[in-house]
């Protein structure tokens, strides 16, 4: 790729109001991020960064398209189609690892890079600018998924109908200790002061094996913790049924998509053999503890961005396996 000549603070600012993502942030912190961004061209077919390869630098594509592909036994197999105004490359940033997918162009276009060595700067020392960047990366992520299923219900989708688990409801209420909702807490990387705001917060409520604590399509704003036993998330597969996008046990996240964005659900929730205990807290009570504190905030967002993070290299994973099976 090519650098373009550093636009001035006139110019990035134009090129912020033209991304969603950017255009309603506070005047002070589009700043301070636009000060570590920096414009890239790219020509057509040209690879951006390669799967597996290390680097936690993001971008926004400002112009063109983009697709990001995985090698597979079948040779490389596209997973997502990005367009002007998506982002890519949060994930690495998120967790640490090696990129999930590769990049590659399929029109000529322009990028516009955040460098993670200033921007790591910025979110250390700056609560506001953390929180704009943790609340992108968390619509982004919810983005992402949300297109994964729609693809892999594409991919698998046939004619006829099999039999659905019916909608969801609240379960039956069920203590749960004041010290294991905080060591559940205490889990994802969240501090003493965290764990006395939500763990009273936290609801519990039991399911028996099978039944669904919310279908794929339900309005719901409840965030949820398993507490104990297991669950499993999946989705209906027109022609095929049920399929199992994953098994959540003690500690693990579910049903943040719809904190997020206020969207559906995208997937069933179902208690799992043995049956679950899990912890709910609605969106009303849950921003209330959040928006008392910035720093609080801060490190709720960086939990969801891993669980979703998690998320979106299982369902490449799934994808990729998914078009295999579907091309025998």
């Amino acid at each position: 790729m090519q650098y373009e000549a550093q636009p001035g603070t006139e110019d990035l600012r134009r090129i912020a109001d033209s991304l969603e993502a950017l255009a309603h942030i506070p005047e002070e912190s589009a700043s301070k991020l636009l000060s570590v961004a920096r414009v890239e061209l790219f020509d057509e077919k040209e690879e951006i960064y390669a799967e597996a390869s290390e680097g936690r630098d993001f971008f926004f594509v400002l112009e063109g398209s983009i697709e990001a592909t995985r090698q597979t036994p079948l040779g490389v197999q596209t997973v997502a189609r990005l367009k002007a105004g998506d982002l890519c490359g949060e994930v690495s940033l998120i967790d640490g690892k090696p990129r999930s997918t590769g990049i590659r162009s399929t029109s000529a276009g322009r990028l516009l890079r955040f460098d993670i060595m200033g921007l790591g700067g910025l979110m250390q020392w700056d609560d506001e600018v953390e929180n704009v960047i943790l609340r992108i990366f968390c619509r982004s992520l919810a983005d992402k998924i949300r297109q994964a299923n729609a693809v892999m219900a594409e991919i698998m989708s046939a004619e006829g109908e099999s039999e659905r688990s019916a909608g969801g409801g609240p379960g039956r209420s069920r203590e749960v200790d004041g010290e294991r909702k905080k060591s559940l807490l205490r889990s994802h990387g969240l501090v003493h002061e965290d764990l006395e705001a939500l763990k009273d917060l936290l609801k519990g409520e039991g399911y028996e094996s099978g039944e669904v604590i919310f279908s794929e399509g339900d309005h719901s704003d409840t965030l949820y913790i398993v507490a104990d036993g297991e669950l499993r998330i999946s989705r209906h597969l027109p022609g095929f049924g049920e399929e199992a996008l994953a098994i959540l046990g003690p500690g693990e996240v579910f049903g943040e998509m719809a904190w997020i964005d206020d969207s559906p659900r995208s997937a069933d929730a179902i208690a799992h053999t043995g049956g679950c205990t899990v912890l709910g807290i609605g969106r009303e009570a849950l921003e209330g503890s959040l928006d008392s504190d910035r720093q609080r905030h801060n490190r709720f967002l960086k939990l969801i961005c891993q669980v979703l993070a998690r998320k979106i290299r299982q369902m490449n994973e799934q994808l990729v396996a998914y078009r295999t099976m579907a091309f025998f």
